[in-house]
């Protein structure tokens, strides 16, 4: 596997982490009318990242990666949850998390360079 394709491996993972450092908080602290689309996203995000560990597991990587953004996110989360509810309006944060990430998935796919093992590809394109 190529170093290139390990660094998307690696930012796609680090990613995942930072949206679900925020997600830990606001499972703990939503409201009824968002919970349920936290939880879902929670469990997404959980199951693709289990995969991605997994695959850099294989490839002899350790799949520690926590970012500032994470604990970032975690932080907004609970702010916001001090200053206010965590309810519908709590969604544009959520829904900011998700973009980013979208971005990372983005970038990793378009920097891969093709000579590596498809099934990674595929992971990162799920």
């Amino acid at each position: 596997m190529t170093d290139t394709a390990i660094a998307a491996l690696h930012d796609v993972n680090a990613g995942i982490r930072d949206v679900l450092s925020g997600y830990e908080t606001l499972k703990d602290r939503a409201r009824p009318e968002i919970l349920d689309v936290a939880r879902g996203l929670d469990a997404m995000h959980r199951g693709h990242a289990a995969e991605i560990a997994s695959r850099l597991g294989a490839h002899g990587e350790d799949a520690d990666d926590a970012t500032v953004r994470g604990t970032v996110n975690k932080i907004a989360t609970t702010l916001r949850d001090w200053t206010g509810d965590l309810d519908a309006d709590a969604l544009s944060f959520v829904r900011q998390g998700e973009e980013m990430l979208l971005g990372v998935y983005e970038a990793a796919l378009e920097g891969w360079d093709g000579d590596t093992a498809l099934e990674d590809h595929r992971l990162i394109a799920k």
